[in-house]
């Protein structure tokens, strides 16, 4: 028989949901924690581009590739760099207070459980509605330095790293 193991990702909804809870225990709900919750989602697309981008493409280059160059065997880093980045970006919201910072935690450990799940719906499904950003992930992974946004082409229009379907096709 298989023996199933928790992986970080499996717990990732443990996390946002102790987040949530230590906020709500811990002080009082306000209307701004919605704004805080989604603040923590964009820190969140904005840390998964800018890791993407300088990180994986400079210093885990090596590793990384071993993504590109097979991307239905692997995708993503060691659960202790994962988690040990999770605990950090808590800690860090945590000075906000419990409050505020419980939901800004909730947010981005929301957004980064989105980027997982997106990713994994690239490689491993035909979906349509991950169409549009599964076009420009294969770009990047064709070796084209740019579209590093897996979630979302946000980061990439922002930073001028944007580079559609479109516009490879007219160019081939």
């Amino acid at each position: 028989t298989e023996i199933y193991t928790l992986s970080l990702h499996d717990a990732l909804p443990i996390y946002v949901a102790i987040a949530l809870a230590c906020a709500f225990v811990l002080a009082t709900p306000t209307w701004d924690w919605f704004y805080l919750f989604c603040a923590g989602v964009v820190a969140w697309t904005l840390t998964e581009y800018g890791m993407h981008r300088w990180l994986f493409h400079r210093l885990y280059r090596t590793e990384h590739w071993r993504h590109h160059r097979k991307p239905l065997e692997w995708i993503g880093l060691s659960p202790l760099l994962t988690g040990g980045s999770l605990a950090l970006a808590y800690l860090f919201a945590l000075g906000f207070g419990w409050g505020a910072g419980g939901m800004l935690f909730a947010g981005y450990a929301y957004g980064y459980f989105v980027y997982i799940l997106i990713h994994f719906m690239i490689h491993h499904t035909s979906d349509r509605v991950v169409a549009k950003l599964r076009a420009t992930h294969e770009m990047h992974h064709a070796g084209v330095e740019r579209n590093f946004g897996v979630s979302t082409n946000l980061w990439d229009h922002v930073f001028r790293t944007y580079t559609g379907p479109e516009k490879r096709k007219a160019r081939l």
